[in-house]
């Protein structure tokens, strides 16, 4: 069944008003406020769209922080619980590669996966040397489904900068855990700004909204208010 016209038309509409080409690269926060099948014609829409460029898919980066032996899981049982519909619909595809740090739930498609999923050190994930350096040196996208998000990214705004809160935190690598330094962040009021307040460019897609912003106007924003 082909995708409806009219939701092609608004979500290629948001694109367009985010300057996203063909060659461009989108970093998308799905949500569970949307059907499984709308989950479906996003990611097909998005690599229409960004034809020769890069999709990344963010999906739950909270699951696997502050692990203990008593709740282990298995690498197989964390992509899956960690994943939604969208991110695991595009693991189906053969050139699908995830971000290498067991903290972190983020896979790719396209020109520069590959080049996202390389190795990082295990302290800072979201620190100087990450993969949220990368996206915010290559001009990213931020697309965000609806509007109950964790603001992950959050945390690379203390990359730079001399304020930091450096905590040890625990990740289960699948045969290991592993104690890394990590950045804290609390940005519960933030939240509430963020979608509230006029920075994001948005388009009703009928049952809900999709927001997007440069990551870079992102950081900016996130860096300004904590």
């Amino acid at each position: 069944m082909a995708i409806e016209s009219e939701f092609r038309l608004r979500l290629e509409r948001l694109l367009s008003r985010l300057d996203v080409s063909s060659d461009s690269v989108v970093l998308v926060h799905e949500s569970d406020v949307i059907s499984k099948l709308v989950s479906r014609d996003y990611l097909r829409i998005l690599q229409d769209v960004v034809s020769e460029g890069t999709v990344s898919i963010l999906g739950d980066c909270t699951l696997n922080t502050g692990a203990d032996d008593h709740d282990r899981l298995s690498t197989q049982e964390r992509l899956v619980l960690s994943s939604g519909p969208m991110l695991q619909l595009m693991t189906l595809q053969g050139e699908c590669f995830y971000v290498s740090h067991p903290s972190l739930m983020i896979a790719s498609v396209g020109k520069y996966a590959r080049y996202l999923a390389r190795h990082h050190e295990l302290d800072f994930p979201y620190g100087p040397d990450s993969v949220f350096n990368d996206y915010y040196g290559m001009n990213t996208v931020v697309l965000f489904i609806g509007d109950k998000h964790d603001l992950v990214e959050s945390k690379f705004v203390y990359a730079k900068r001399d304020d930091a809160v450096i905590r040890k935190d625990v990740t289960d690598s699948g045969s290991e855990l592993l104690s890394y330094l990590d950045y804290h962040s609390d940005i519960d009021a933030v939240h509430r700004s963020f979608f509230s307040g006029n920075l994001l460019i948005s388009e009703n897609m009928g049952d809900h909204v999709v927001y997007g912003i440069t990551f870079k106007e992102y950081i900016e924003y996130l860096n300004s208010q904590l």
